[in-house]
């Protein structure tokens, strides 16, 4: 249930179809570079990655049959669309040797993402063939630049098969951007968590344990407040109060082990909570 794109009345959606055609590309590259600085363990890492995805030909015809209380009529979508999506990510890590079994590190990261999204949807005829401008209840722009810092302190143990790693982040991060004409601009502040523990207790008996943390930031359709008619069958609207869900992650895994008599046993626990968790209301019309 809706309201007619070209008349503005109400009505229903008894039948549609579509078909469609689009070209993609993608690339992905990944760099690293490590030097020693001085005496041993004292190493400098730096890494980076850089990834898009570009869909820059992409069409689509599509039909619905049209009900309004009167007489059922057809229309007539074709649309056009092209979208792009970049993904930068930097990291530096210094380490600096405490003792023969343990180290500290430091660590900065940086993560920048630009995505883009143009959609042009025209009423037509039955050829599809273009007439007029776009219609603007059906079309779309959204584009929006998300950068995000992270750095903290670490530290690593190791003596043997036993290890322990901890780390703590703190990130820094800002969404900007225009969903369907409203500019959105929002920071997130959070601290992060990691922590693993590998201990062999005897060649039998064997512990991992990991801690995390991790968060999600919304995009700027979860933050829009106008409605988002570009499909009428899924009318969506988002909410400018969301913050960023935060999850917390436990991980466990025994093996307790017998190489003699060739018998393995192994038991594994996860679990995570997160909390400001992003769901979905969704209203059926009648």
């Amino acid at each position: 249930v809706g309201e007619s794109v070209a008349e503005g009345l109400p009505y229903e959606i008894l039948s549609n179809g579509s078909q469609g055609k689009s070209h993609a590309y993608r690339f992905s590259e990944f760099l690293q570079y490590r030097v020693k600085l001085g005496k041993v363990g004292r190493t400098l890492t730096v890494d980076g990655r850089y990834s898009t995805r570009q869909t820059p030909d992409s069409w689509t015809n599509s039909f619905s049959t049209l009900y309004n209380g009167t007489i059922p009529g057809l229309q007539y979508v074709h649309s056009d669309s092209e979208q792009g999506e970049d993904d930068l990510r930097l990291n530096f890590t210094y380490t600096e040797p405490l003792t023969k079994t343990s180290q500290l590190s430091f660590q900065y990261r940086l993560d920048y993402e630009d995505q883009q999204l143009d959609k042009r949807a025209y009423i037509t005829e039955d050829d599809y063939a273009i007439m007029g401008k776009p219609n603007p209840q059906l079309s779309s722009f959204n584009t929006s630049t998300s950068t995000e810092h992270r750095v903290g302190p670490g530290f690593r143990y190791t003596k043997g098969k036993n290890t322990v790693v901890a780390n703590v982040y703190y990130q820094h991060s800002l969404l900007q951007g225009v969903a369907n004409g409203q500019e959105i601009s929002e920071p997130f502040d959070d601290i992060t968590y990691f922590f693993m523990a590998n201990m062999a207790f005897n060649p039998q008996n064997t512990i991992r344990l990991f801690v995390s943390s991790y968060t999600q930031n919304p995009d700027v359709r979860n933050l829009q407040q106008i409605p988002d008619l570009t499909n009428v069958q899924y009318i969506t609207e988002g909410n400018p109060d969301l913050m960023s869900s935060y999850t917390h992650r436990v991980n466990f895994h025994y093996v307790r082990s017998n190489i003699e008599k060739g018998r393995t046993f192994m038991w594994m626990f996860s679990t995570q909570l997160t909390e400001d968790y992003m769901a979905q209301s969704i209203e059926y019309g009648k």
